[in-house]
């Protein structure tokens, strides 16, 4: 059962919230668990002994003692006190061995100490295992014997269980029922109510979570009679009663199901909380989609805000996106007062699911850019198109004429020095696919000035990147060029390169008097190695 104190218990009788019989049954409980706390002494404690406690053992082992001792005894602990292992030892010392002798008879033989004197101090006498035997209950371990004498397991409790039906339980579940305050009388209550056949465990969960005739006949004046222990169980942990589920039916009709009633309970669906959604329009709903808003963490406050915003009439997989989503009015307040134009809701959660600030939206409408639509915020936020990189773009007097320019650029690292580099150079980039190949190839905007100086003022993308990516720079056909090859095609370039032809080789061959030859003809002489010829 919950765990009350003495006052809590009264206050639930004086509230009517338990009956007068009820709350009997929880003091009885209290004081029970007060008296089991007392009585789970250590036995080898150096701790002194309560005189209820002293009184309660001295009155168990009167039998077993000779009466001279057993009034020394309590001469001694009025005038000196003792503690728990001095009273045990001056016991034990003195104990009669009929005692031993007696349990023996019922297979209980060579016992330490510490279980003699438990056996003791816990009621197990030899009167006691007879009446168990007479039961059926033969060669009990120790351990479970000490706990049922420890937790009140007598010859009544076991009687009056079999008189319910309950017959040859074990040790463990007679101590089960027994710690967990699981009466007879419990049982017959729940019989009344139509509880047969219970088992051990049911029993146990019904006691434990405070499960009470009251509870159980409040239901079936709402109808709901002879539940089963499971329903019984999630309807008291959640705190269903007769109260709240007749303001169910208020709300939602008689015909409501348990389990739906249940669900409203578990997730917080309150009356008032129905009626604040009423109130906004949301008239209509079945209560498992009201559990659906409260488990979504939908509350009425931003519903009203937002009517107010001019956003009325939301659906309820709209509300639930927008908490899903995380979409504080905070947010959707700061949106609008960047003066975007925003035509429902969802456009909030799209630029909240693309990490669009009010901030980055200010930014970008102070730039003057051809937004046409949040897609187009969202597709800038989305290929990290910083303001910064825009504004380097804007001050290098760029054109920008759609988004989607500028979100190449950005996918392609094409920055805005860059750009100026080229048109420093004096080269027309004709369209943005060939500033973009040209950056992809990552040639220099000096590299196309230098191939200018050199002669090449009219060169294509292609010939550009091939040259580039070749290694074929100003130096070297500046010196090629000093030999006399100054009019060199783009091709002839390239397969000068192919054949590793450079400065070098054709000054060797001039020092042979091989001079004047064509471009052709310095790739014939490289091919067939003419220069190994005169070496060798």
């Amino acid at each position: 059962m919950n765990k009350y104190s003495q006052k809590e218990i009264l206050e639930q009788i004086a509230e009517g919230k338990i009956s007068a019989d009820e709350g009997f049954v929880l003091l009885q409980k209290l004081n029970r668990a007060d008296k089991d706390i007392s009585r789970l002494v250590e036995i080898n404690s150096t701790s002194k002994i309560s005189f209820d406690t002293f009184d309660d053992i001295s009155t168990k082992i009167a039998p077993y003692v000779k009466p001279e001792f057993l009034q020394a005894l309590r001469e001694i602990y009025f005038e000196e006190g003792m503690s728990f292992y001095e009273l045990k030892e001056l016991i034990l010392k003195n104990l009669s061995s009929d005692y031993s002798k007696a349990l023996a008879k019922y297979g209980y033989k060579k016992l330490s100490r510490d279980d003699v004197y438990s056996f003791l101090i816990y009621s197990i006498t030899p009167e006691y295992l007879y009446e168990l035997q007479q039961r059926g209950y033969y060669d009990i371990p120790t351990s479970q014997l000490i706990k049922m004498g420890m937790h009140d397991v007598d010859i009544d409790f076991i009687d009056d269980l079999k008189d319910q039906g309950y017959e040859e339980l074990t040790p463990n579940q007679l101590i089960k029922l027994q710690l967990r305050d699981v009466t007879p009388d419990f049982i017959s209550t729940l019989k009344d109510l139509g509880y047969h056949n219970l088992s051990v465990n049911q029993l146990v969960k019904l006691q434990a979570s405070g499960i009470t005739q009251y509870f159980i006949e409040e239901l079936a004046e709402v109808g709901f009679r002879e539940l089963p222990p499971s329903v019984l169980l999630s309807l008291n942990s959640a705190g269903v009663n007769k109260e709240f589920i007749i303001k169910a039916r208020m709300q939602f009709g008689d015909d409501i199901p348990l389990n739906q009633i249940l669900k409203m309970k578990k997730h917080g669906v309150t009356e008032s909380f129905v009626k604040e959604m009423k109130s906004l329009g949301y008239e209509d709903l079945s209560p498992n989609r009201f559990v659906e808003l409260k488990k979504g963490g939908v509350e009425t406050e931003p519903i009203t805000n937002l009517e107010q915003l001019g956003f009325k009439n939301l659906s309820v997989d709209t509300l639930l996106e927008l908490k899903e989503h995380d979409i504080s009015m905070k947010y959707i307040e700061k949106i609008l007062e960047t003066g975007l134009k925003v035509r429902n809701v969802d456009d909030f959660i799209e630029l909240s699911d693309h990490d669009v600030s009010a901030d980055y939206i200010k930014e970008i409408m102070n730039l003057n850019l051809k937004i046409r639509n949040i897609e187009d915020i969202c597709e800038l936020a989305d290929h990290d198109v910083s303001i910064n990189y825009i504004k380097n773009l804007v001050e290098q007097n760029i054109e920008i004429r759609t988004i989607d320019d500028l979100v190449e650029l950005a996918d392609h690292d094409v920055s805005a020095e860059y750009i100026k580099k080229l048109q420093d150079s004096g080269y027309t980039v004709r369209n943005l696919d060939q500033l973009i190949e040209l950056a992809d190839h990552e040639v220099p905007g000096d590299y196309i000035a230098e191939l200018k100086k050199a002669g090449y003022e009219r060169l294509s993308i292609d010939d550009i990147i091939e040259l580039y990516d070749e290694g074929i720079d100003a130096k070297y056909i500046g010196k090629i060029r000093e030999l006399g090859y100054d009019r060199l095609t783009v091709e002839e370039l390239l397969e000068f390169q192919e054949y590793d032809i450079d400065a070098k080789f054709i000054q060797k061959l001039a020092d042979r008097g091989i001079r004047n030859l064509t471009p052709r003809k310095l790739i014939e002489a490289k091919e067939h190695d003419l220069l190994d010829f005169f070496e060798d």
